[in-house]
């Protein structure tokens, strides 16, 4: 990703200062524009997913979601109640 990136022009890459296997990788003034349409493009995809809920369940989705999340990476793949378990006996 960061060579393509570098290939259009949207970052630079430079050794490290102490170990040049090592690459310093940042942004260029491109780079900060694209950044910039892309943080814009991800708001606006957020207000829309969320466009008719009550502001409360807005408030509680971030602590939802990540219960969510941990329920699944947590949830071992030999779970006898696992979805997991039951499409690996197939």
């Amino acid at each position: 990703m960061t060579r393509k990136l570098g290939a259009s022009g949207h970052v630079r890459r430079e050794p490290g200062p102490f170990d040049k296997r090592a690459s310093i990788v940042e942004l260029t003034e491109s780079g900060r524009a694209l950044a910039d349409q892309v943080k814009l493009l991800w708001h606006a995809l957020a207000e829309e997913t969320v466009t008719g809920l009550p502001a409360q369940t807005v408030a509680e989705l971030p602590a939802i979601l990540n219960a969510m999340t941990g329920n699944v990476d947590h949830q071992a793949p030999h779970h006898p109640h696992s979805r997991r378990h039951d499409l690996a006996a197939r």
